[in-house]
């Protein structure tokens, strides 16, 4: 009960995606007979969507178009083939991969007033199809040599269109690359808004397990630059970014349209992500459990993955797509290795977070041999590597929360026992009391670090799970039916909002992440303030409505006598800028907000000091002691905490600071604050 109370964050984002990833929606059951359908019973508006399974009609190694048809004089004889199954998969196996087909379905239907769509998560690997006549869609390009056609893995999905009584669905597939064939997956037709509302559904699940992914990888990288030494997190951390790489490029959803990176590139990403997958797993789980660990056995793992890298990048993409059996059966056997032999013995010796490693290898290896079935074509269920994958990034952060936690409290255990032999000892030599200064110093970098810790986890996980719940919530509202055109847009710009939240989150994160590694990049040119201010102008013109009341005047004040430069980073110039006016945005309800420059002299080196000047709650002088320290968010008198994750004001103070100037501040509760800071104008 305990770690469940710990760590109930985690399981509520598993839990969420294995929710949200189920289709609780389930159609009707048509299936094809000798080459015909019956759906002269469905109505598409009430009965949801059809899959096209059955017996289609088959040429093999011909490519007949509609017009073929018209005279069945010129037709071989038609054979008979499952849908959806490899044509290499079918009974008897007669048939090569390295070919072309043609298929044809004979579609019986009563709703002819209802547009309707046709998709299919891929064909391999091109395909081209028509619909009474009419052609719908070409992905890749159709041919009957290997040096004519043009693989492609994008999304098969058809312009909105309209059924006959008797319709005549013809699709023609080549391949010469990959060992599956074919229509391997369901050929489904629906209503034009329930298909891509199930389909827009799909990508924001995606979306949103890669963020997380990508959220908690970052996190680690954050971690390991506190603390160098503890190489888990690095590898964890890049392990969480091939992860974010394998959603993107091994999932059939339409982010594969939006992103569109290619073919070979697709395949040889996805192919240097399984290659690279064990060897990471390995060094990780050696690092966290040495003695459980073969070290041989890690450098084979270490070699032969390297070699499997080396042939996904330079081999030829049909030999290296043909060949992934062999990647198959390696992760397989480190999988059953660590599964049956090495993690079992780190949990019998009582090693920290071997439990959750454990269960977390399982899941995963769970979803990599869904993933490994399908691909050979004895499953029809479909890929859930990325839920795997994030069931297993999330349980090994709670193998490494673990013993972090541990860490701390032995280090706080051990300091305790030095302190109270401190109160016995104070006739020990000077040599002891240095060593025992040293120890002190220790512990409150300890606790400071400790205290960052718990400020960082409670911060992010409040702000990542407002975007991440309303982008889950209104996604769902999404898929009702009775939601008009106008709801629909109202829905989508609330998800739209929230994603644009995440995203400047993330990116306040890595500027957090380059500031501690001493990263940030300083580019400095020459900056003039009118453009910079005209800037800002336009963008808070298109904010106007949805940042500030009616009750809220914005004005930016330039200086009329002449055009003033600056020899500074423009970017961050702006970045700063932006930051504090958002910040007097945040705590400003009525009044105004005055942006302004002046020249000044300071320490004999001339400087443009900007003002931000708002009417907002002000601050004590205690809060502002403390405003420009990271996650620090402002209270008012214990009644409100307004949002944000506190970064914002650290982040600018590190920006003046590296372009040469100051920060501060001066404010009085409940009538303003004034934020000012210096850069040199030369």
């Amino acid at each position: 009960m305990k770690l469940l109370k710990k760590y109930k964050t985690y399981i509520f984002i598993l839990a969420g995606i294995l929710l949200f990833s189920c289709n609780t929606k389930k159609s009707k059951d048509y299936i094809a007979e000798k080459g015909i359908i019956d759906i002269t019973e469905h109505n598409f508006k009430t009965d949801g969507i059809i899959q096209l399974n059955g017996e289609w009609e088959f040429y093999y190694r011909e490519l007949f178009s509609p017009d073929d048809f018209k005279n069945k004089s010129n037709l071989l004889k038609k054979e008979f083939i499952h849908v959806p199954k490899s044509w290499t998969k079918q009974s008897g196996n007669k048939y090569s991969e390295n070919a072309y087909a043609t298929y044809r379905l004979i579609i019986l239907a009563k709703d002819t007033i209802t547009p309707v769509v046709i998709a299919n998560q891929r064909i391999f690997t091109a395909c081209k199809v028509w619909l009474n006549g009419k052609l719908l869609n070409e992905v890749g390009k159709i041919a009957k040599t290997k040096s004519e056609y043009k693989p492609d893995l994008e999304l098969l999905l058809t312009i909105p269109l309209y059924l006959k009584k008797e319709n005549e669905l013809i699709i023609q597939a080549s391949n010469f690359n990959d060992r599956r064939a074919g229509i391997i997956n369901p050929v489904r037709i629906g209503e034009v808004e329930t298909l891509f509302s199930l389909k827009i559904i799909e990508l924001i699940i995606i979306i949103s397990v890669i963020s997380i992914i990508f959220i908690i990888g970052i996190y680690h990288f954050i971690l390991f630059l506190y603390r160098r030494t503890d190489y888990s997190n690095i590898i964890f951390s890049i392990l969480a970014l091939l992860v974010v790489i394998l959603g993107i490029v091994g999932n059939d959803t339409m982010l594969k349209n939006i992103v569109n990176p290619g073919f070979n590139t697709i395949t040889r990403l996805f192919h240097l992500v399984i290659s690279l997958y064990p060897a990471l797993i390995s060094l990780f789980f050696y690092v966290l459990f040495k003695k459980e660990v073969n070290k041989r056995l890690l450098i084979l793992i270490l070699i032969f993955s390297g070699f499997l890298l080396i042939s996904s990048l330079f081999f030829d993409i049909s030999w290296v797509r043909k060949h992934i059996m062999m990647k198959i059966i390696f992760i397989f056997i480190v999988s059953v290795y660590f599964i049956f032999y090495s993690l079992p013995r780190a949990i019998i010796h009582k090693r920290q977070g071997a439990i959750w490693a454990f269960i977390g290898m399982i899941l995963l290896f769970i979803a990599n041999m869904n993933d490994n079935l399908f691909a050979l074509g004895y499953l029809q269920t479909g890929y859930f590597g990325i839920y795997g994958f994030a069931a297993y990034i999330i349980f090994q952060s709670l193998n490494i929360a673990e013993r972090f936690s541990a860490s701390f409290k032995k280090n706080k255990r051990l300091t305790k026992e030095l302190k109270s032999q401190n109160t016995e000892y104070l006739i020990l030599n000077k040599e002891y009391k240095r060593q025992n200064s040293e120890l002190v110093v220790a512990k409150e970098r300890a606790e400071k670090a400790d205290k960052l810790k718990s400020s960082f986890l409670a911060n992010m996980s409040h702000e990542i799970r407002t975007p991440m719940n309303a982008i889950l919530g209104f996604s769902n509202l999404l898929n009702k039916k009775d939601l008009d055109k106008e709801k629909r847009k109202e829905l989508t710009s609330y998800i739209i909002k929230s994603g644009d939240s995440l995203f400047r989150l993330i990116n306040d994160i890595i500027d957090v992440s380059k500031i501690e590694a001493g990263q940030l990049e300083i580019n400095k040119g020459k900056c003039c303030i009118d453009d910079v201010f005209d800037e800002l102008i336009e963008i808070y013109d298109k904010k106007q409505t949805a940042e500030l009341s009616g009750n809220v005047n914005l004005n930016f004040i330039k200086n009329k006598n002449k055009e003033l430069n600056l020899y500074t980073d423009k970017v961050r110039l702006k970045q700063v800028l932006i930051n504090l006016i958002d910040n007097a945005l945040k705590f400003t309800e009525k009044g105004f907000i005055e942006v302004s420059f002046t020249e000044e002299l300071i320490d004999e080196k001339q400087f443009l000091v900007f003002k931000v000047k708002d009417t907002g709650i002000g601050m004590t002088e205690k809060q502002q002691k403390q405003i420009f320290s990271r996650f620090t968010k402002l209270e008012n008198e214990g009644e409100k905490l307004y949002r944000g994750a506190g970064l914002g004001l650290s982040i600018s103070k590190n920006i003046v600071n590296l372009l040469g100037g100051k920060i501060w501040i001066k404010s009085d509760v409940n009538k303003g604050s004034e934020f000012y800071f210096s850069i040199p104008l030369n």
